[in-house]
């Protein structure tokens, strides 16, 4: 199994401020099935099941953890709160901060496939390119948290629709197909 590493953003409470401050971050992790080795009509189905599955796990995955004294609760992108607040490792390289702006990175994957002589497309490489810088408020107030949400959520959804399939055609052709949809997004000569 692979793994989809989201970064969680992680507010205090301040009493002084009268609203959540950034305090850190955490990594989430997401089971994800490995891409076949062959790409067929078949696996290719399987592929379109699992992402399907892979957008409803990162929907429900916790988006921002608030911390209020000894109370802490982790939301979803929904802004629907979760039973409890799973296991995260502590990440705090995660936030990012840019022209005065916080944020975290988030990867896309990117799988490249090539064209064997027989006609075979077989898995050659798997890896990871930063796909989107998202902004994450230093603050947080109940009239702003779901604002931020829902460009978390949007985030998220770019991240998941960003990931690649890049196909070796032969010598000096490429093609790039949406891992989400495995349709074509262009053809390239090298």
């Amino acid at each position: 199994m692979r793994i989809l590493k989201l970064p969680v953003p992680a507010y205090t409470y301040s009493h002084r401020a009268r609203a959540y401050e950034l305090s850190g971050c955490f990594t989430y992790s997401i089971s994800v099935r490995e891409l076949p080795t062959v790409l067929n009509c078949s696996t290719a189905m399987g592929v379109l099941s699992d992402n399907l599955e892979l957008l409803k796990v990162a929907m429900r995955a916790p988006a921002v953890v608030l911390i209020h004294g000894t109370k802490t609760k982790a939301l979803t992108v929904a802004g629907e709160e979760l039973e409890s607040v799973p296991p995260m490792a502590r990440d705090d390289k995660q936030i990012l901060r840019h022209y005065e702006m916080t944020c975290v990175n988030l990867t896309s994957e990117m799988a490249t496939y090539r064209l064997r002589t027989d006609g075979v497309l077989s898995l050659s490489w798997t890896g990871e390119v930063n796909c989107f810088t998202c902004y994450i408020c230093p603050t947080l107030t109940t009239s702003t948290l779901a604002r931020n949400l829902k460009i978390r959520s949007n985030a998220l959804r770019k991240t998941l629709r960003d990931r690649r399939v890049v196909v070796a055609m032969g010598p000096g052709q490429v093609c790039v197909y949406s891992l989400e949809t495995l349709l074509p997004k262009n053809k390239t000569s090298i």
